[in-house]
């Protein structure tokens, strides 16, 4: 398994890590803003390396890996494409109809980053300072079905960051002409956050 860090001038190295695949995701939690080639000799030993890789939160697979196998890099562009429209339709819209705000007719990642910015977080930082009525009542409503919030918010506060952060991470295709582009962008940028993992058969 060869980790390779593009992002400290100082360790620009590959570096060599033994081991099985029971162990590779000990060594891989260690790494940050890494890619990471890992070689197998099958697909079947790719497939289990995957499948014990997923069980932590931490890393990033840049092959995602479902439960019929692995997913090919168009298929995992798809994927992504079509959780932006998904978080951009029953999410962001619905926010911003529960939020009354009218400003955009649609959504983009761009427009969606405007609204986080300019309207959600000063409503939420206001909410925790001043303790008033909780601002989003109606959209958990709307997005989970929720009824009854709890005392503790937290949480909730937490979902719409999440929906915003992986809209963040997506927000590059809108700008990307074609697939080419897509993988290449896939396969190319640190992420500041996770490992990205790449797996391929010998």
């Amino acid at each position: 398994m060869l980790g390779i860090n593009n992002n400290d001038p100082e360790n620009d190295k590959v570096t060599l890590i033994e081991g099985n695949k029971a162990s590779l995701a000990d060594h891989l939690a260690t790494l940050k803003e890494r890619r990471v080639l890992y070689l197998t000799r099958n697909a079947i030993s790719m497939k289990q390396a995957v499948a014990s890789l997923s069980k932590n939160t931490q890393l990033k697979l840049l092959t995602p890996y479902s439960e019929s196998g692995l997913y090919t890099p168009a298929e995992q562009i798809k994927a992504l494409i079509s959780k932006r429209q998904h978080l951009l339709r029953e999410a962001v819209t619905v926010l911003a109809e529960c939020l009354d705000y009218k400003v955009f007719p649609e959504y983009t990642c761009e427009r969606a980053a405007i609204l986080f910015n300019n309207v959600v977080k000063p409503l939420h930082d206001t909410y925790v300072s001043e303790q008033g009525a909780y601002p989003f009542a109606t959209f958990f409503q709307r997005y989970l079905g929720l009824e009854e919030l709890g005392e503790d918010k937290t949480q909730l506060w937490e979902v719409i960051e999440t929906i915003f952060k992986e809209l963040a991470e997506v927000a590059p295709f809108e700008n990307l002409r074609d697939d080419k582009e897509r993988a290449a962008f896939l396969l190319c940028t640190p992420s500041a956050h996770h490992t990205k993992v790449i797996l391929m058969t010998e």
